[in-house]
């Protein structure tokens, strides 16, 4: 419709406003129109019908229970649902439940990740049904698009509806799980991580498009691969508001996840602030903190812990801040784990406004790339954090460098309409 390509996308997380993946997600396709966008997808969240309206979900508890009843799983979802169990009535049994919650839990281990695979081929005669199959011959998609990640069987689902209805395929790129090697020494590892990269090698060969997060994952999966592809950083539609600089009380705002160290590092740029600064505050609005960091926020008088809020009270948070935060882990295991992350809220912290600051080792991609063009006040080890951040605190004018840097970089490579456009038409062009 309109010339726009009907893209079918596959992957675990639906289009969603209220976590990372569902809004990465929705940034991809976002110039796409809404009756030109169907979803397939794997989780138990609730998707956002505001974006589309077509979505089909298959959960892993729909599979435990095929094994058991050998019938079809899966179904459409439509809006008026009051509530969304995946298509399975009476599926809630305590043996699936039990299975279902062992494995949310433990979703790292790479034993779960290989009884996730062998759960999805052996049930494939169940979710590969007739349903499934007119729910995507009603829809008519003319190109499927997925995410790769930890798992192959979800690799393998895009790939195979793309050969069975011989469309073009597109793949985005934001992490390189298959070429880690976080556990050299362990055998079943091994296993794990060729059965991933043949399955991404599978992806990438029958692949029209590539795209990538960023340059630095690029540069990693083109020395392997020559599929054709294109950079597209997290983009935003947020307008920097102008603001008036307070010398006491400052506002220090941290949102997002605290998991993977980043608590750690928190607490410690807290440390240094409240010697410098005894006035200032730092808001923290995170999901499901840990026992750790509850404690330790206690013992410090500038932290205020306020919980989980939405994606739109956090664009509010935004603009009433005084600076933003980023923290990473300098845990070098951690750290070789994250070479190439790019946080989701760099795009919307450099075009707030607000001067950010950040404090995260170098070697982590998104780190470098505001070293690299000057876009925050960046701390690259303990030792230059009380520094920085004192220079930081004080200094006007250096806030206002960082903030003009900042805009500048978010004009070349983070405004949103110019960049969907630009996947728009790669896409479009696969016709």
């Amino acid at each position: 419709m309109n010339g726009q390509s009907r893209v079918l996308v596959v992957s675990y997380n639906s289009f969603s406003k209220e976590n990372a993946n569902g809004r990465t997600l929705e940034f991809l396709v976002n110039s796409f129109e809404k009756q030109n966008l169907a979803q397939l997808f794997f989780s138990s969240e609730g998707p956002d019908f505001e974006y589309c309206d077509r979505y089909y979900r298959i959960t892993e508890k729909n599979l435990l229970y095929a094994l058991k009843k050998r019938t079809p799983v899966g179904r459409a979802l439509v809006k008026s649902q009051d509530s969304f169990d995946g298509g399975v009535k009476n599926a809630t049994t305590t043996f699936g439940d039990r299975i279902s919650g062992f494995a949310k839990r433990n979703k790292t281990s790479t034993f779960i990740k290989f009884l996730r695979n062998f759960l999805w081929k052996l049930t494939k005669p169940q979710w590969f049904n007739k349903s499934l199959q007119n729910w995507i011959a009603e829809f008519a998609p003319d190109v499927i698009f997925t995410i790769s990640g930890k798992n192959s069987c979800f690799h393998y689902i895009a790939l195979r509806i793309a050969k069975s209805y011989n469309l073009p395929l597109v793949v985005y790129h934001c992490e390189d799980y298959c070429y880690k090697n976080a556990y050299p020494n362990s055998l079943f590892y091994k296993a794990y991580i060729r059965g991933l990269k043949k399955s991404i090698d599978e992806l990438m060969r029958y692949a029209s498009l590539a795209i990538y997060n960023s340059d630095a994952i690029k540069s990693i999966y083109s020395e392997f691969h020559s599929t054709p592809h294109m950079v597209a950083y997290m983009s935003t539609d947020i307008h920097p508001v102008i603001k008036t600089h307070k010398e006491k009380e400052l506002i220090f705002s941290y949102m997002g996840n605290l998991g993977l160290g980043r608590d750690v590092s928190l607490c410690e740029l807290a440390e240094a602030l409240l010697q410098i600064e005894p006035l200032a505050k730092i808001q923290v609005f995170a999901p499901n903190v840990s026992d750790w960091f509850v404690q330790t926020a206690k013992d410090l008088p500038n932290i205020e812990y306020k919980g989980f809020i939405n994606y739109e009270e956090c664009r509010a948070v935004m603009e009433q801040s005084d600076v933003l935060i980023h923290t990473e882990s300098f845990d070098e295991k951690i750290k070789q784990d994250l070479k190439i992350a790019f946080s989701t809220k760099i795009a919307d912290s450099l075009a707030s406004g607000v001067p950010f600051f950040v404090y995260a080792p170098k070697g982590i991609a998104s780190t470098d790339y505001l070293l690299k063009h000057g876009a925050a006040c960046v701390a690259t080890s303990k030792e230059e954090l009380q520094k920085k951040l004192a220079l930081f605190v004080e200094d006007d004018s250096l806030k206002d460098q960082y903030v003009t840097s900042a805009l500048a970089i978010v004009k070349k490579n983070h405004t949103l309409q110019t960049t969907v456009k630009q996947i728009e038409e790669r896409i479009n062009g696969l016709l």
